[in-house]
């Protein structure tokens, strides 16, 4: 337990259950991931997770509807799926924009 928790500060919590195992394995010691997992959430030591990368992507912005369960539906829950995605993309749109349906 000591060695977890010297490795652990040593490299300013940065360092989680993986990586400790991998330095226990190189200064000899044969221990399971697992182990190391359970004895670091029993005395609170959880490596600092780095902060999630921006993402501009939001989707496909063109206004398309893609309906890609029409396959699996019969003709009339097709339509009344198709009627419901139009009359909601309608609210959304702004006067004098097309909408294009793409059956995919």
């Amino acid at each position: 337990m000591n060695a977890i928790i010297g490795i652990f500060y040593t490299h300013k919590g940065r360092y989680g259950y993986r990586r400790i195992t991998l330095e226990l394995a190189n200064r000899g010691f044969r221990v399971n991931h697992k182990k190391v997992k359970r004895l670091m959430s029993v005395m609170g030591l959880y490596g600092i997770t780095p902060k999630a990368k921006y993402k501009s992507y939001k989707g496909d912005m063109d206004g398309t509807v893609k309906i890609s369960c029409l396959q699996k539906l019969s003709m009339k829950k097709a339509i009344r799926l198709i009627m419901k995605e139009i009359l909601k993309q309608q609210g959304v749109m702004r006067s004098g924009q097309q909408m294009y349906l793409s059956f995919i």
